[in-house]
């Protein structure tokens, strides 16, 4: 989350990044490049973000470890058009992206409870397609990781958050967001 090196012009729209604050001035699409700097959290950040497009999206630097392939899984599960470019370097389309409710469930939870970072496709699924349900995290144990903040932001985006005893898993519906 740290914006605060962030200052990019893109055409006449400028983004200023300040304060974890993302501030858009202009009435134009925005395009133009991001350097990620190779660390896990930054990596699933802006691959999560990826799910918002219908549009290719090259993404560069992303470390090669265990969780990032268990993201990749993840996304391909949600039939995420996925291109290896190099070790580090990948495209990814959700053009034609599935909901959770399209996929096998126990298949998304062996992936989904390994990965501490999975709770980041919830806002994405949601802002697509009005709701969205994953697993209960899993990932490393060193320490508390708070999920709530999480369910905290998407609340002030008119998402209601529950979690399904049932089945286990957290769910998150919208009439808008």
């Amino acid at each position: 989350h740290n914006f605060a090196r962030c200052f990019l012009m893109f055409d006449s729209s400028v983004l200023y990044c300040m304060n974890d604050r993302l501030i858009v001035h202009g009435g134009k699409k925005l395009n133009g490049d991001y350097k990620i700097q190779g660390s896990k959290n930054e990596a699933f950040e802006v691959m999560c973000a990826c799910l918002l497009t219908k549009e290719t999206v090259v993404i560069k630097n992303i470390p090669n470890i265990v969780d990032v392939t268990n993201l990749i899984n993840v996304f391909k599960l949600l039939n995420v058009k996925i291109e290896k470019i190099n070790d580090h370097d990948y495209s990814f389309c959700a053009k034609d992206m599935f909901n959770v409710d399209q996929v096998d469930f126990d298949v998304l939870k062996s992936f989904i409870t390994q990965l501490r970072g999975g709770v980041m496709i919830l806002g994405p699924m949601v802002a697509r397609f009005k709701k969205a349900i994953i697993p209960m995290p899993g990932g490393d144990k060193i320490g508390r990781r708070r999920l709530d903040t999480h369910f905290y932001g998407l609340s002030k985006l008119n998402v209601v958050s529950y979690f399904d005893e049932k089945l286990q898993s957290y769910v998150c519906t919208t009439d808008q967001l």
